[in-house]
């Protein structure tokens, strides 16, 4: 009986400095960040801002961007496409998300 104890205890340790060097040669997980965006053409500034974060996020940390309220109609397939100012139009930068594999929710 004593053998087999001793084979059991054995073979437990092995097992845990087995998965803990798994574990050890896993990567980190990355940062997620969530984007919600309400507002559309009603308010250009804080859609194109939102996206516009949402692309340069994308970069190095897992991106879901989910539009309610105002936002939705921004991503419809009729919707126009939204500019204002210095950003990128909001068609264009859908279309970055989208390539990126950014989730689009709405």
């Amino acid at each position: 009986m004593r053998p087999r104890f001793l084979f059991a205890m054995v073979l437990t340790a092995a097992a845990l400095v087995g998965a803990t060097a798994i574990a050890e040669d896993a990567a980190p997980p990355r940062d997620g960040v969530f984007i919600h965006v309400s507002h559309g053409k009603d308010d250009p500034h804080r859609l194109l801002m939102a996206l516009s974060m949402a692309n340069m996020m994308a970069a190095d940390h897992d991106v879901a961007v989910y539009f309610d309220i105002k936002a939705v109609e921004v991503v419809l397939k009729d919707a126009p496409d939204v500019s204002y100012a210095y950003f990128r139009s909001s068609g264009s930068q859908l279309a970055d998300l989208k390539q990126k594999g950014v989730p689009l929710m709405a």
